[in-house]
């Protein structure tokens, strides 16, 4: 292998796309809880767009509702729905964060510390799609 091709050409994921049956909905909702850019702009069959602080979620509407999860096999052996996304956010907004959701009725798991691998909690949101929130790597 040639020295160019053994860097890592991709840089980030620069933006994830999200099936909603409601886009005006759902981009309201998303920037309510996480505070991301958004232009105002969604019609009942028109997608939005939503900026974080690096990359974006791409909210498209669809006609029936499927969620983005998949089983897997948990550390028990048990089946796992395991989410696709996995967003990180500071140390000091998680509790807050959590607790807006929580008071909002989203369906989360408890906020809990992975030591080493932060704190994390896994949430749905309108569309019932399970998502991940997890503080930043400490090791």
């Amino acid at each position: 292998m040639n020295e160019a091709m053994s860097e890592r050409l991709i840089r980030r994921v620069c933006c994830n796309y999200i099936p909603v049956t409601d886009t005006k909905k759902s981009a309201e909702w998303y920037v309510k809880h996480f505070k991301f850019n958004w232009n105002g702009e969604a019609g009942p069959e028109s997608s939005a767009m939503l900026y974080m602080r690096e990359g974006a979620i791409f909210l498209i509407p669809v006609k029936d509702r499927k969620t983005l999860s998949f089983l897997t096999k948990g550390e028990d052996g048990s089946d796992f729905e395991m989410f696709t996304i996995n967003y990180e956010v500071d140390e000091e907004v998680i509790d807050s964060l959590y607790q807006s959701l929580k008071e909002d009725g989203a369906v989360l798991t408890d906020l809990i510390d992975e030591g080493i691998c932060g704190r994390s909690f896994h949430f749905r949101d309108l569309d019932g799609h399970k998502f991940s929130v997890v503080t930043p790597y400490k090791g």
